[in-house]
C-alpha cells in the first residue's frame, strides 16, 4: 500500500486538509483563595446547574473547575473559546478567589476538607468517592489539559478512495487513528521533555500511596507515577482496536479500574459512550491527556504548544517508520523515567539525535506540503533550541519563575486583573458588536449553548433546555416581527404612529433634495431645530441648531445630513434633557441620560488637551468596540466651538463646561449616566406605550424631558430604535449597571437566570 506521504505528493489538492480537522479543549483548574490554599466553597451558583452546562463543569472536587470548549474548526478558534470561557468563569468567582495556574497544588493544608463534586447524579458522586479509596484525594486534585483532535472528514474519505483498502471506511479511519496513537506513544517522552510543566508540589502531596517522597524538582510530576496515572499503570493500546476493547473491558472486570473512564492513558479513543461501540462505528477522534497546564498563559494553554501538538499528531499519520509494540513499550518506559528526571537534565545523545531528526523532518515535510503557519514553524525551531538548552524547556521556566506559592498567586492575580480590565468585552470575540459580546458572555455563564450561524453578520444560534433561538446583533430576536424594525427605521413612519397614539413627538418636515430644504430657510430662521437623516441611527449626520442664525449655517447642517441619506428631516428642537429608555417585553428595564460630548476646564490645559485626557479612559475607543467612544470634534463640534467663542487652543477656566456636541449620542463621544431608579413612573409608562404602539418587544425610546423634579410632565419622543445599544446600560459612565443582555436571554427562554 502506498504511503500517505507519497499520496500527498501526487495529490496536492489533499495537502490543505492536513491543517483542517475538529478541535476541542478541556482545561481543569483549582479554585484557590487569596493565600493560595484550595477553596472550600461550593461551585459558584452563578454558573447554573452542572447537569447540563456545556462549558463550565467541575471535575473531581467541588473546588476543581473543568472548562470545556465546543468543537471548533481550528486550534485558534478553540483557544479563543477557552479564553472567553475562562474570562466568564474568572469574573464570576468571588472577589477573593482565583484559578490556580499550575497543574500541581502548592498548598494542601485543607486537602482533607475538600469535598468531591456534589453532582445531581448519585452515581457520579459515588464514582469520585471510589477514586479517593483507590488513589487518595491528592492525586485527584492534579489538573491538566485534554486536547481533542479529529482528522478532517473530507480528507479521510478522499484518502480512502485513493488508497482503496480492503476494509470499510470506518475501519480505515480507525486504522488512521491507531497509527497516530502508536507514533504518539513512541515519542510521548519528547512532549514531556519539551512541555512538562509540573516540577514541584506541596510536600504533603506525598502520602502513604506514593512510593517515596521526591527530594528534587522533576520534568513532570503530573505524567509520572506520582501523578494522574493508573495505579498500577495500564498499557493496553499497542495492538488492534479489538485488542484494546477486550483489554479495557477485562481491566474493569478484574477491578483494576472501576469504569472505562478511569483509564488514564495519554490518549483516549472517542466517538461513542463505550469502547465496544467503537468497533461498529470506528474511532471518531482522539483525546490527548498528556498536556500540563501552561502557567504563563492566562488560558492555561499555549497556542504555539497546541499548534505543535496538532502537527505532531498529523505527523503520526504521515510517519513512514514501522513502530512495533516492543519499541512502544520501550519508549513508554523511557517516558516514565524521563518524567522523574531532575528538571535540569538534558536528553542523552541517542534520544537527542532522535528528537532533533524528528523535528527537522517534521519542519521539512510540512513546508513541502504547504502547511501555512508561521507560529508552527517558529515553535519547531524553538523546540530544536530546547533540545540544546534545557533551561528553555517549560519545566525549567516553571522551576525558575514559579517555584513557590506566592509566585503562583502573583500569576493568578495578574490573570484575573487582566480579565477585569476587559470586563466590557468577551475575549476571543472582540471583533463582534458589544451587544453581541454581552449576550455571548451571559450565555456562556448560564450554560446556553452557542453556535455561530454567521459570525460576520452577528448572527448566532442559542440552545437551552431543548429550545433554539436565533439572535442578531445582541437583541434582534424572534420576539419582534419582521416589519417592526422597518417601521422604527423610518423616522417619519415612527412619528406618525406615535402621534396617532397620543404620544408627543416634535413637528417638522421631510425633504428629498438639498435645494428643496434650503428654500425653506425662512421657515426655520431664529428657531431651534434638529436637522437629521431620515433613516440612520447612532447620531450619524445629526446637527442641532439653537437657533438657526444664517442661511449658510442652515445649509451646512443640511449638507451634513444629506451625506448620510437621500431623505432629511428638519424638526422642532424639543427642549429638555435627553433620556434613553430600554423597553423589553412591556416594561422599562433601564433608563440612561446621555450627556453631550464635553470637557470641564481645569484652568491649565487647552480644550484639545482636555479632550485627549478624557479619551485616555480604557472604556473609550473607536468603531463601537468600547462602551464609550472617543471624542472627535468634526464639523458639528467646530460649529459649536465657534458659537461659544473658543478654539481648541483655548484654556477654559476651572469648572467651565465646554460643549463639543449638542446631540448626546454615545457614538459621538457622549457620556452615559444611569437614571433608572430616578426616572418617574409617568415617563416609564409613556415609553412602554410608545413601544407597544410600534408593536415592539425590544425597543429603545429616546425622550426629551423638560423636568424630572417638578410636576411639569412635558416630554417629546424624538426617536425609536429597533436595535438599541445595550453596552451603555451595562457599562454606564456613572450609576448602576443594568445587565440587559441577561434580561433578553431570560425573556427569550422564559426563565430566570439571575442566580440560576
Amino acid at each position: 500500500m502506498q504511503s500517505i506521504k507519497t499520496i500527498l505528493k501526487k495529490h496536492q489538492e489533499l495537502q490543505p486538509y492536513l491543517q483542517r480537522g475538529s478541535f476541542g479543549i478541556e482545561r481543569e483548574g483549582l479554585r484557590v483563595t487569596e493565600d493560595g490554599s484550595i477553596s472550600l466553597t461550593d461551585h459558584p451558583h452563578i454558573f447554573g446547574s452542572r447537569s447540563f452546562h456545556p462549558y463550565i463543569q467541575t471535575d473531581f472536587a467541588e473546588s476543581q473547575l473543568e472548562l470545556i470548549t465546543p468543537t471548533t474548526a481550528s486550534v485558534e478558534e478553540a483557544v479563543d473559546w477557552l479564553d472567553a470561557i475562562i474570562q466568564v468563569t474568572t469574573l464570576g468567582l468571588p472577589e477573593d478567589e482565583y484559578i490556580w495556574p499550575l497543574s500541581m497544588p502548592y498548598d494542601l493544608s485543607h486537602a482533607n476538607d475538600i469535598r468531591v463534586a456534589q453532582l445531581e447524579e448519585g452515581g457520579d458522586v459515588a464514582y469520585r468517592e471510589g477514586l479517593i479509596e483507590r488513589y487518595g484525594k491528592n492525586k485527584q486534585l492534579v489538573s491538566g489539559v485534554h486536547f481533542n483532535f479529529g482528522l478532517d472528514d473530507t480528507f479521510i474519505q478522499t484518502l480512502y478512495k485513493i488508497m482503496q483498502p480492503d476494509m470499510p471506511v470506518h475501519q480505515f479511519q480507525t486504522e488512521c487513528y491507531l497509527k497516530i496513537t502508536k507514533f504518539y506513544f513512541d515519542y510521548e517522552w519528547l512532549l514531556t521533555y519539551l512541555y512538562g510543566a509540573s516540577p514541584l508540589v506541596d510536600a504533603r502531596y506525598f502520602d502513604k500511596r506514593c512510593p517515596e517522597p521526591l527530594d528534587h524538582p522533576v520534568k513532570s510530576l503530573r505524567v509520572s507515577d506520582y501523578g494522574y496515572v493508573n495505579n498500577p499503570r495500564l498499557s493496553i493500546q499497542n495492538g488492534s482496536l479489538e485488542d484494546y476493547v477486550n483489554a479495557l473491558e477485562e481491566a474493569v472486570k478484574s477491578g483494576a479500574i472501576s469504569a472505562e473512564k478511569e483509564y488514564y492513558s495519554g490518549i483516549r479513543y472517542r466517538g461513542k459512550p463505550s469502547a465496544r461501540e467503537l468497533l461498529e462505528s470506528g474511532i471518531k477522534y482522539i483525546e490527548c491527556r498528556h498536556v500540563d497546564l501552561h502557567p504563563f498563559d492566562r488560558t492555561g494553554v499555549s497556542r504555539a504548544h497546541l499548534k505543535f501538538l496538532h502537527a505532531f499528531l498529523v505527523y503520526g499519520l504521515l510517519h513512514n517508520q514501522p513502530i512495533v509494540p516492543e519499541k512502544i513499550e520501550e519508549s513508554l518506559l523511557f517516558g516514565e523515567e524521563l518524567a522523574l528526571y531532575p528538571v535540569d537534565a538534558s536528553l542523552n545523545e541517542t534520544k537527542y539525535n532522535e528528537a532533533k531528526k524528528l523535528l527537522q523532518q517534521m519542519s521539512a515535510d510540512f513546508q513541502a506540503f504547504q502547511w501555512k503557519d508561521d507560529i508552527l514553524f517558529d515553535e519547531i525551531a524553538k523546540n530544536v533550541q530546547r533540545l540544546n538548552h534545557v533551561e528553555q524547556t517549560l519545566s525549567m521556566r516553571v522551576m525558575n519563575e514559579v517555584g513557590n506559592k506566592e509566585a503562583g498567586m502573583q500569576l493568578a492575580r495578574s490573570f484575573k486583573t487582566d480579565y477585569e480590565r476587559h470586563d466590557y468585552q468577551t475575549i476571543g470575540f472582540e471583533d463582534l458588536e458589544l451587544s453581541t459580546q454581552a449576550v455571548l458572555f451571559d450565555a456562556i455563564q448560564k450554560g446556553i449553548a452557542i453556535r455561530f450561524v454567521d459570525r460576520y453578520d452577528q448572527l448566532i444560534e442559542l440552545s437551552y433546555n431543548g429550545q433554539k433561538e436565533w439572535v442578531k446583533s445582541g437583541n434582534m430576536t424572534s420576539l419582534d416581527t419582521y416589519i417592526t424594525p422597518l417601521v422604527m427605521e423610518n423616522k417619519t413612519a415612527t412619528k406618525m404612529i406615535l402621534s396617532e397614539a397620543g404620544i408627543s413627538v416634535p413637528g417638522g418636515n421631510e425633504y428629498h433634495a438639498f435645494e428643496e430644504a434650503a428654500r425653506d430657510y425662512a421657515i426655520y430662521h431664529n428657531k431651534a431645530v434638529v436637522v437629521k437623516p431620515k433613516d440612520t441611527n447612532m447620531g450619524i449626520g445629526i446637527t442641532i441648531l439653537k437657533p438657526v442664525q444664517s442661511q449658510a449655517q442652515f445649509e451646512q447642517a443640511l449638507a451634513i445630513a444629506f451625506k448620510s441619506s437621500k431623505h432629511v428631516l428638519v424638526e422642532e428642537f424639543a427642549p429638555g434633557t435627553e433620556y434613553r429608555f430600554f423597553v423589553l417585553d412591556g416594561s422599562v428595564r433601564a433608563v440612561l441620560k446621555r450627556e453631550p460630548a464635553h470637557v470641564i476646564g481645569d484652568g491649565k490645559q487647552t480644550i484639545q488637551a482636555l479632550i485627549d485626557e478624557k479619551n485616555k479612559h480604557h472604556w473609550r475607543g473607536e468603531g463601537h468596540q468600547t462602551p464609550l467612544v472617543k471624542i472627535t470634534v468634526g464639523e458639528s463640534g467646530q460649529m459649536l466651538l465657534d458659537e461659544q467663542g473658543v478654539t481648541l487652543n483655548t484654556v477654559p477656566k476651572i469648572g467651565e463646561r465646554i460643549e463639543l456636541r449638542r446631540n448626546s449620542n454615545i457614538s459621538t463621544g457622549g457620556d452615559s449616566v444611569d437614571m433608572t431608579d430616578e426616572m418617574p413612573n409617568y415617563f416609564k409608562k409613556v415609553a412602554v406605550q410608545a413601544a407597544q404602539s410600534l408593536e415592539a418587544v425590544v425597543c429603545g425610546i429616546d425622550m426629551m424631558i423638560l423636568d424630572l423634579s417638578g410636576t411639569d410632565q412635558t416630554y417629546s419622543i424624538i426617536e425609536a430604535n429597533f436595535n438599541p445599544m445595550m453596552s451603555m446600560h451595562i457599562f454606564p459612565a456613572k450609576g448602576t449597571s443594568r445587565r440587559l443582555s441577561r434580561d433578553v436571554l431570560e425573556t427569550l427562554f422564559k426563565t430566570n437566570m439571575t442566580s440560576a
